[in-house]
């Protein structure tokens, strides 16, 4: 027989069913009334209904919101993934096509070099070259290189002469690979 008159087998009967339906202790406490909150949670522990499933904690709550929040965001990233992974094929495709279309029309080119005449290096190491100097190495190792010297016109690095021994046109490395 229950001592305290406070819980009565009534009541505790309706505590039980209160609180596997999965309400708070202080809802509970309000509906019994004449109870606190934490009358309600140290009979629950003593009646060892704490553990029954279908009630969980707070943290439980939050660990699988937060849970979900993650699995969210992880989906977010393998679709955003996806979609650039795509965006790179589909761009990949249309350079390739671009590439096909140049190749097509593509005449083969002149050698350029042979068209200009070398001009004669001024032999100028890096401290005497000023700065519309060509900038191309003609002779000698590290700090003894000498440069061709000559006129920039370009705003470039290199005189007309060696912009065209230095830099192969697109067109010739084009019918260079085609070749090969």
């Amino acid at each position: 027989m229950n001592i305290n008159p406070t819980w009565t087998d009534a009541r505790i009967e309706r505590l039980t069913e209160l609180w596997r339906d999965g309400m708070s202790a202080g809802q509970i406490a309000k509906i019994l009334g004449g109870v606190s909150r934490n009358a309600v949670i140290g009979k629950v522990h003593r009646l060892n209904l704490c553990h029954d499933v279908g009630h969980d904690s707070a943290s439980k709550i939050r660990k699988r919101a937060d849970d979900k929040k993650r699995a969210a965001k992880r989906d977010q990233i393998d679709r955003d993934r996806a979609m650039r992974e795509e965006r790179r094929k589909a761009a990949a495709l249309g350079r390739a096509k671009k590439l096909a279309e140049i190749e097509a029309r593509a005449v083969p080119p002149s050698p350029v070099v042979a068209s200009i005449v070398r001009p004669a290096p001024l032999n100028l190491s890096l401290i005497d070259l000023g700065a519309n100097d060509c900038r191309f190495p003609v002779s000698g190792e590290k700090a003894s290189t000498l440069f061709c010297g000559h006129n920039v016109e370009h705003g470039g690095t290199y005189c007309t002469y060696h912009t065209r021994v230095a830099y192969i046109p697109r067109e010739v490395r084009l019918s260079k690979k085609r070749a090969a």
